[in-house]
This record gives structure tokens, C-alpha cells and sequence, in this order.
């Protein structure tokens, strides 16, 4: 599908990546605690796709929170998954998916140091994604598996289905089932292999709803969390949402701590932070910029004070003195039956035989 896997660096030393040690990181810097540079340490293929090329700022979106981790060997650390959506000058979308694993150093017995294993391609294929790279790292720590072989067979051999069709295939070294990759013809909904009803976990309908009405109405989106699995999954579900529309804001939904300066940006847009960086967010966001808290299921609003106010889907629409700003006030009837629909949708009802 045009992707290319890399692992993310700065986690051994600059010889084992081929390049001179003096530009990797020396012995004194992998004390626990410390956050080394990241960079790309390997990729396949060596050379760029024709409709994608590797992102530039690949290692930033692995290691969102500034780079790789060093920790001792006896601290509890887990493997994590998380993805991201690059959207270039043409708004055009890459979408990756990053595994983290921890490593020990070999000549730091005490030591582990954070890595990470990514996958990049045009298409949202988050299921493949996700079982091609739990598939490279079980192989990672087992014997006789070969690495190699597993990225080659997903990278080059397995074939991106026209629309309307569906492949199925196995991963070399996995126990698991096949993994199957269906793209939507042109005329059907759009692929999203994310589950919707993981947003209405997070958030109440009345909130979804507010969500999706202010990105049709072009406005500016922060979604902030402590688990970045949860930003790209909500984002994705919101952009599905606006079928058969295009969402023609700038959309990040995991943007790494240092651009958080783009949350002020005059321009509309659908972004997701940690949860730590929203006081930054907040002291330089345009008023009227919604920030959506996916922990609590919340949501506020930016005011001219630079200040957030809370936001009440819920209350009555007063378009005039709105946190929001001023918009158009929606349809009471519609806006009351999208949401009984919903409701009863979330609960397993068929809404249609109850009206």
C-alpha cells in the first residue's frame, strides 16, 4: 500500500545503526531516566515509494513525548501501540502505527532502552497494521524466527485490494488468525477499521454530536488524553463521521509535545495532545477552540481570556452568548431525534421499529 517500516532510534548506539558512534548516543547517556534523540535506525524499503515517501519527522510521531526512554532493568514498563495521521500540503493523509518495546543495552546489563517498531502507509489499515506489528515483535523474542521475512511478506508480497475487494492472508510466525483487509467500493461507506462505538465509550452522544457539528462548521478541535491509542481511534471515528463529506480542516490527531505550538494556528483544525501539554494549549489557542478531554468525557471551550470554560451539550442553545461562539442554532426536532436514535442505537435497539 506504499508504506515503509522503520525502528525508531535513539535507542542503541549510533554503530549499530551503521553510522559513526560519535553521532549515536555514548555509555554516560543511557542512565535511567534520561530521554534520548530519536531517529529512524533501519527502514524497508531503502528507497521511497512513488505515492508516499517516508515523513521526515517519522521518529517524532513514534516517540510523541520527545524521544526514547531509558529505564533500569527491574521497573515494570509495557509494550504500547498508538497511531498517528500525517495530512501534507495537498491534504493528502499518511497514517502509521507505532509499537513500543523495551530492549536492555547489551553492554548495560541494568539498563533498558525504549524502541520502536512502525508501519506507514496511504491507507487507514489499522487492523493489518496492528497484526503485522504484534507479529514482528513476538519474533523479535523468539529464536529462529526471521524478522526479515515477516516485514518483506506484508511490505512487498501481500497485495493492496482495489475497492470493492478483500484480502486475506497469514503472517509468517503467527499463531493468529488471518489477518483480512477489505477496502469499501466507491459507492459504499468508508473504510474504517476502527469500532464507532469506542467514541460513545468515552463520550456521551449529545458530546459526539457537538464534536462532528463544530467540524462541519470548520472550527478548531483539540482532543487531549493520557492514552495516545485513544486520540488517533477518537479522530478517526470523528472524520468518519463527516461522510460523505471531506474533512477539509488540518487534521493531526497525535501531535507530538514539541508542536504543540500549532495548536494556536489561525486555521481550522482536528488535533490530539497529551493531556499534560493542555495548560500550553490553552495560553496560545484562538478563542472559541474546543477542547474535548477523552478521559472524563468533557468538553470546553477557549475564551478570549485564554481561559476554558466548560461546554454543556446538553443545555439550551443560546446562540448569541454560546462558549462555542456564535453559530447557527441546529434544528430542535432532528437534533432531538439524531440523539433518541443514537441512544437506542447504543443499547442494541432497532430505532427504526420503535418510531
Amino acid at each position: 500500500d506504499g508504506g515503509g517500516g522503520g525502528g525508531g532510534g535513539g535507542a542503541t548506539p549510533g554503530a549499530a545503526s551503521g553510522r559513526a558512534a560519535t553521532e549515536g548516543p555514548t555509555v554516560a547517556d543511557f542512565v535511567p531516566g534520561a530521554c534520548l534523540t530519536a531517529r529512524v535506525l533501519q527502514r524497508y524499503p531503502a528507497a521511497d515509494h512513488e505515492n508516499l515517501r517516508l515523513p521526515p519527522a517519522l521518529a517524532s510521531f513514534c516517540f510523541p513525548q520527545g524521544g526514547a526512554a531509558v529505564v533500569s532493568a527491574d521497573e515494570q514498563s509495557q509494550t504500547t501501540l498508538h497511531g498517528f495521521v500525517l495530512t501534507n500540503e495537498t491534504g493528502d493523509r499518511c497514517y502509521g502505527a507505532v509499537l513500543h518495546l523495551w530492549e536492555e543495552v547489551p553492554f548495560l546489563p541494568d539498563v533498558r532502552v525504549q524502541k520502536a517498531l512502525a508501519v506507514v502507509g496511504t491507507q487507514p489499515l489499522w487492523g493489518a497494521f496492528h497484526s503485522f506489528l504484534c507479529s514482528l515483535c513476538r519474533s523479535a523474542f523468539t529464536p529462529g524466527k526471521a524478522k526479515e521475512r515477516i516485514v518483506v511478506n506484508f511490505m512487498s508480497e501481500t497485495p493492496l485490494p482495489p475497492p470493492g475487494f478483500t484480502v486475506s492472508f497469514a503472517l509468517p510466525a503467527s499463531a493468529g488468525p488471518s489477518v483480512i483487509v477489505r477496502r469499501p467500493a466507491p459507492n459504499q461507506l468508508p473504510m474504517l477499521d476502527v469500532p464507532v462505538r469506542r467514541i460513545f465509550d468515552l463520550l456521551r452522544p449529545e458530546n459526539v454530536v457537538l464534536l462532528v457539528e463544530a467540524l462541519l462548521l470548520e472550527r478548531r478541535v483539540i482532543l487531549h488524553s493520557r492514552c495516545l491509542a485513544s486520540l488517533s481511534a477518537v479522530g478517526e471515528v470523528l472524520v468518519g463521521l463527516v461522510w460523505p463529506l471531506r474533512l477539509a480542516a488540518v487534521y493531526v490527531p497525535l501531535l507530538p509535545n514539541a508542536l504543540v505550538d500549532f495548536c494556536g494556528a489561525p486555521m481550522p483544525f482536528l488535533l490530539g495532545i497529551e493531556s499534560n501539554m493542555v495548560p500550553r494549549a490553552e495560553s496560545m489557542c484562538e478563542p472559541h477552540t474546543i477542547f474535548a478531554d477523552i478521559d472524563q468525557g468533557t468538553l470546553r471551550a477557549s475564551h478570549e481570556t485564554c481561559t476554558a470554560i466548560p461546554v454543556d451539550a446538553a443545555a439550551p442553545w443560546r446562540p448569541d452568548n454560546h462558549p462555542l461562539g456564535p453559530r447557527p442554532m441546529p434544528p430542535e426536532r432532528p437534533h432531538t431525534k439524531l440523539l433518541r436514535r443514537i441512544s437506542l442505537a447504543l443499547q442494541g435497539r432497532d430505532f427504526q421499529a420503535m418510531e
